[in-house]
């Protein structure tokens, strides 16, 4: 690793320059060992601060990070120690630009005449900071979940990953979108729904900011989703979280019958029906949980759901447990009819 050098017999490591000043990941001490590096000499009176910007950095502490550099710019650093700064404030820069934009996946679904839909996926963009600037990513890939269920109860779940090459995406004030991918949707025979979470990588790259080149590393992205049902299913009309309630706690209640209302609920409105058949304690019995376990997988969606009734009692205990979206209305539990 690079290396340091505060007094004429003293070496201090400070990995992060090594990165940056190697312009390359960091190398473990067998590596070091192998090869002699160079030693990059700083200002003794500023080593420890650069040593807390590392160290802040390291620990994904930006607001420190910012703090402390800021104070070795006010020391007006020259030669290598301005060097060493200038390194750990494109390294922060990035991570800040990163931190002021939102990104999310979006989706559109067209009906067609013949019970097939197009689906279109778009990364929606916007900056918080007013600032403006344009990512270029290493490369994104589209991880696309997919889960089918028919009448029986029985469910498919695929998965296919889509290379979309490096696609500059403009971050500004005003939200804007950029296309993704397109398809059309064709539901198996015999399938009463499907649903789909699409979740976007984005690859190593920089942002373009003005005149500056700054890394572009980890850039969260939100997932998108998007449900399709039969057309003999869609035809029933919109479903809710109050309705699988009150099936489940009717003498109705089947895995049929509940999976039919669950398939028919908004996609934005899963997690409120999950936390209304938490919050209902009166249906948290063994067949009645039985009943509404391929419900409440549907509810989850793609992602690692319950795979038994204790498991899915559990899940219901969280959701009972976790605070309701801003504005939204938590209804009074009943007893059961």
């Amino acid at each position: 690793m690079l290396c340091v050098r505060v007094r004429s017999t003293v070496v201090t490591p400070l990995l992060v320059v090594s990165c940056l000043l190697g312009l390359g990941a960091c190398a473990g001490p067998a590596a070091t060992a192998a090869r002699v590096e160079p030693q990059v000499q700083v200002d003794p009176r500023l080593e420890q601060a650069l040593l807390a910007v590392e160290r802040a950095l390291r620990d994904g502490d930006e607001e420190v990070a910012r703090s402390v550099l800021n104070r070795v710019w006010a020391q007006r650093p020259t030669g290598s120690t301005a060097t060493v700064a200038a390194r750990l404030e494109d390294l922060l820069a990035g991570r800040e630009a990163t931190a002021a934009v939102r990104f999310a996946v979006r989706t559109s679904l067209m009906p067609q005449g013949d019970g097939t839909a197009v689906v279109e996926v778009w990364l929606e963009a916007s900056s918080t900071d007013g600032v403006e600037r344009t990512l270029q990513p290493g490369s994104l890939a589209l991880s696309i979940e997919t889960l089918t269920v028919d009448a029986a109860c029985v469910e498919t779940r695929p998965t296919e990953t889509v290379s979309l090459g490096s696609v500059p995406v403009v971050c500004g004030t005003a939200a804007q979108g950029v296309g993704l991918w397109k398809a059309r949707w064709v539901l198996a025979p015999g399938a009463m729904a499907s649903r789909m979470v699409l979740r976007l990588e984005v690859r190593a790259g920089r942002w373009l900011q003005g005149d500056r080149v700054l890394s572009a590393q980890a850039v969260p992205v939100s997932p998108g989703k998007a449900a399709m049902a039969a057309t003999s299913v869609a035809a029933l009309g919109a479903a809710s979280g109050l309705e699988l309630l009150q099936l489940a706690r009717s003498p109705a209640l089947t895995r049929e019958s509940a999976l039919l209302v669950a398939v028919r609920i908004p996609p934005e409105e899963h997690a409120h029906a999950l936390r209304l058949l938490g919050e209902a304690t009166d249906v948290d019995v063994e067949p009645v949980l039985e009943r509404l376990l391929p419900a409440v997988r549907w509810l989850c969606g793609p992602a690692e759901p319950p795979q038994t009734v204790a498991g899915m009692r559990r899940l219901l205990l969280q959701t009972r447990a976790s605070e309701p979206a801003r504005g939204e209305l938590r209804l009074p539990r009943s007893p059961r009819s």
